[in-house]
C-alpha cells in the first residue's frame, strides 16, 4: 500500500467476488479499500478520499441503493463517483433505480475484466488530472500571494509618489493659471491707461 496513490472502494458482501474484483485490478497503480457492508463502506469513506466507488446492489441490512442514497446526501462525499455492480438486478425497473440514486454506471456480474478496468482507468485519469489542476491552482494563488507580499511596498511607494506628482501638477496649474490671471488683468489695466 502506497498512501500517495489514489484510493478505490470496492463494497460487496461477498468475499469471493472482493478477492476476484481485486485480482482483476492488481495492474492499476492504485491502493484499493474492501468493505462487507454498505455500514462498513460509510465508515471508509469518512477515514480517506476515494476517486471511485465500485457498489454492489444485493446486501443484507443496507443495499447498494440506499448506501448510495446516504453518500449522495452528504455534500462532502456526494461527488464520488459510483458504479454499481450486481449479479441479480438486471431487470429495468433496478438498473434505473441505480441511475436515479446516484450511479455513473451499472455493471452485471461476472464483470468483463477489460471493461472494468477501462472504466476505473477513465476515472482514475479524471482524478489524477483534477488533482493536477488543484495543486496547480494552489501553487499559482501561493505564487500570487508572495508576489502581491513582495510587491506591496513599492506598490504603495507609487502610489503615494504618483499623488504627489499629481498634486504638484495641480499646483502648477493652479500657479500657471494664476499668473495667466494676473497677466491678462496686468494688460487689462494697461490698456486701459493707455485709453485714458
Amino acid at each position: 500500500m502506497d498512501n500517495n496513490l489514489p484510493w478505490l472502494l470496492i463494497v460487496d458482501d461477498d468475499l469471493n467476488n472482493l478477492h476476484s474484483t481485486k485480482r482483476v485490478l492488481e495492474s492499476l497503480k492504485i491502493n484499493i479499500h474492501t468493505a462487507i457492508s454498505g455500514e462498513d463502506a460509510l465508515k471508509a469513506i469518512i477515514q480517506r478520499e476515494f476517486f471511485l466507488i465500485l457498489m454492489d446492489v444485493q446486501m443484507p441490512e443496507m443495499d447498494g441503493f440506499e448506501t448510495t442514497s446516504l453518500i449522495r446526501g452528504n455534500k462532502n462525499y456526494r461527488d464520488i463517483p459510483i458504479i454499481f455492480l450486481t449479479a441479480i438486478s438486471k431487470e429495468k425497473s433496478y438498473v434505473e433505480a441505480g441511475y436515479k440514486e446516484g450511479a455513473i454506471d451499472y455493471l452485471f456480474k461476472p464483470v468483463n475484466p477489460l471493461i472494468l478496468v477501462s472504466k476505473i482507468k477513465i476515472f482514475l485519469d479524471y482524478y489524477l488530472i483534477k488533482q493536477e489542476l488543484s495543486r496547480s491552482n494552489e501553487e499559482l494563488n501561493s505564487f500570487a500571494s508572495v508576489v502581491a507580499h513582495d510587491l506591496k511596498e513599492p506598490l504603495r511607494k507609487i502610489l503615494f509618489y504618483a499623488g504627489q506628482l499629481q498634486n504638484k501638477k495641480g499646483e502648477i496649474n493652479a500657479e500657471f493659471s494664476l499668473k495667466k490671471v494676473n497677466s491678462i488683468f496686468e494688460t487689462g489695466i494697461k490698456m486701459r491707461d493707455f485709453f485714458n
